[in-house]
């Protein structure tokens, strides 16, 4: 065996942690791929692959670099800001934290704190004890870091609001091989960070309470003890195991699978970590997305060119490339315009940092020779719509004079159809709106920056409306045709495209005319599409159904006169005499009624039921 498993109860230990959580991803993806089981059950699933490839990446990983750190004889020194570096660490844990719904709130100091020591490992301890913070924390957490500046040295304090540590436990946390939580990990990653700052010269203590968190107190001294540790080689076997894995996990190797969706002159890319752009067809770029074996990491870049591109980053850390500039996300949506000269980016949400500066949300960064920071436009206010037969109007104020507007079916504007729009005027009329809930987004432009878009919802019926008139006109087959266009977009939004094509269809198709003033009904059930319905219901002889859907909930005449003679052709004359009375109250003039009635009070075989 080898010598790095000469520890013949922590191999055992590791060998068996390992090989549970392998046989947990593997019974979980045969679940997977069970064409029966249900979306949202897969997407758990999926949830529990991921956060157990994770827990076993992670003692890989505090395993190696445990063993690693033994087998050095001595580490390089080098002076270096410890302040900077600590940041380092909390920017590289954003992404963690965020995914755990922690907060980390970092107190920099105002001066430099040099240091000399070994930079590399000292950022591992660190990271290890800041990433443990966020990993042990509750829901809405918080970790604060901050330093203490002493003569010989810095204290840095770790805080956390975490699940803390129990009396029982305290004594163990830095031994070798000790999990507090045996599903997650080797136990190596506080130790490696003891041994670490202990090796610097420091010292690492904590205090903590069950429940309420912990507190890790690390001094550092300013210039720490030549490090000499007794050697430990690595197994040449074990590196070429785990070196592929370890460099796809963070550096991520495998393409990630893009999807193409077009809509007029817009073309929309959707990436599988959940990244969103769109941008025009004929917009230049490229784009590079990666992601590890397991899934758990992506890589992801753009190289503009000429174009004008939106990206929405899902809180996945994106780069982006202009001929002017390069800049990382720190949110989830913003807008570039590359051009030759000139990279200017509206920042919807969350933030960009290029180089030092940090932009945030409601701000851009013009860049032509030197970057700067400026305001975006004002969003534009007071949107109305107004709904004409065949157009929507829709008129906004602003202080600006060119705009551009997105409208979309899909309030995220994520999906097609989605056309795109420039004006220089504060009204736009909108003619080829299909059918349907459409969501209008409305930007002011100033110096290729745009302002936060400001949304309206607005519902067309252009080819209902087309119907109508076609309707009006006696010309049903033309009807016909622009309310079928009608019903395969509206989605269910309106009943009266439904309505009309029931009624239309009730002398020539009753099934089919059932179906669609059943869905007209179900709709907006009301007195008219009622009516309609348990016309069309009786008509073709379902009579219980007329009984069943509208006995005693409407009063409208024509929902009464079909439940009355419903009721006649099922005998129940006691009913049907009842209906009768009432539909007459509210339409004296029904003269079938008053002859069915007149037959029912003169025949003596009825009469006796009456």
């Amino acid at each position: 065996m080898f010598n790095l498993f000469k520890k013949e109860n922590f191999a055992k230990i590791f060998y068996h942690d390992i090989k549970n959580k392998l046989l947990t991803i593997k019974f979980n993806l045969y679940i997977i791929l069970n064409k029966k089981l249900p979306e949202e059950k897969k997407e758990e699933l999926l949830q529990k692959v991921a956060i157990t490839t994770d827990q076993a990446i992670d003692m890989i990983q505090d395993f190696l670099d445990f063993e690693k750190y033994k087998a050095s004889k001595f580490l390089k020194h080098e002076t270096f800001d410890l302040a900077r570096l600590v940041e380092e660490i909390v920017e590289e844990l954003e992404l963690d934290a965020q995914r755990a719904n922690v907060k980390i709130l970092y107190v920099k100091p105002q001066e430099k704190l040099l240091i000399k020591a070994n930079r590399e490992w000292l950022k591992k301890a660190l990271l290890n004890i800041i990433h443990n913070s966020i990993k042990y924390n509750k829901e809405n957490g918080r970790v604060f870091i901050s330093f203490h500046i002493e003569k010989k040295g810095y204290m840095l304090i770790i805080k956390d609001t975490g699940v803390g540590i129990p009396q029982e436990q305290k004594e163990k946390i830095f031994k070798k091989y000790f999990s507090s939580d045996n599903k997650t990990g080797t136990g190596l990653g506080l130790n490696m960070a003891k041994v670490v700052i202990e090796s610097h010269g420091g010292t690492i203590v904590f205090e903590s309470e069950e429940n309420k968190g912990s507190v890790f107190y690390i001094f550092l001294p300013k210039i720490s003890k030549k490090i000499k540790i007794k050697h430990l080689s690595l197994a040449f076997a074990a590196i070429t195991l785990t070196g592929f894995f370890l460099y796809d996990y963070f550096y991520c190797l495998i393409p990630q699978k893009v999807q193409y969706a077009y809509s007029g002159d817009i073309q929309i890319i959707k990436l599988e970590n959940g990244v969103i752009a769109k941008a025009k067809i004929d917009d230049k770029f490229k784009l590079k997305a990666y992601k590890n074996i397991w899934g758990t990491r992506t890589r992801t870049a753009f190289y503009l060119q000429k174009s004008d591109i939106t990206i929405d980053t899902n809180h996945q850390p994106v780069k982006v490339y202009t001929p002017k500039t390069s800049f990382s996300n720190i949110g989830t949506k913003f807008e570039t315009v590359s051009k030759t000269k000139e990279t200017a980016v509206s920042v919807y949400k969350g933030a960009i940092k290029n180089k030092e500066l940090m932009v945030e949300q409601n701000e851009g960064l013009i860049v032509k020779k030197t970057p700067k920071k400026e305001p975006l436009p004002y969003p534009v206010k007071n949107i109305q719509a107004l709904q004409k037969p065949l157009e929507i109007v829709v008129m906004w104020q602003s202080r600006y004079d060119n705009f551009k507007l997105l409208a979309a079916m899909d309030k995220q504007f994520k999906n097609p159809p989605i056309y795109e729009y420039t004006t220089n005027t504060k009204k736009f009329i909108f003619k080829n709106l299909n059918d349907g809930i459409w969501y209008i987004s409305i930007q002011a432009q100033k110096d290729n920056l745009f302002s936060i878009p400001q949304t309206i919802k607005v519902l067309s019926l252009i080819n209902y409306n087309k119907a109508l008139k076609a309707y009006k006109n006696q010309n049903m087959n033309n009807a016909i045709k622009y309310l079928e266009i009608s019903i395969s977009t509206i989605n269910k939004a309106d009943f009266r495209p439904y309505y009309l094509l029931a009624k239309i269809l009730s002398s020539s198709n009753l099934k089919k005319a059932t179906e669609i003033a059943k869905t007209a009904y179900e709709i907006t059930p009301s007195e008219q599409t009622a009516a309609l319905y348990a016309k069309i219901l009786y008509n073709s002889q379902k009579y219980k159904e007329v009984i069943q859907k509208f006995s005693n909930k409407y009063k409208n005449p024509n929902v009464l006169r079909y439940l009355a003679l419903s009721y006649y052709k099922l005998k129940d004359y006691k009913n049907a005499k009842k209906y009768i009375y009432k539909t007459l109250e509210e339409n004296p003039n029904d003269n079938e009624l008053k002859k069915i009635l007149q037959k029912m009070q003169t025949n003596p075989l009825i009469k006796q039921f009456l």
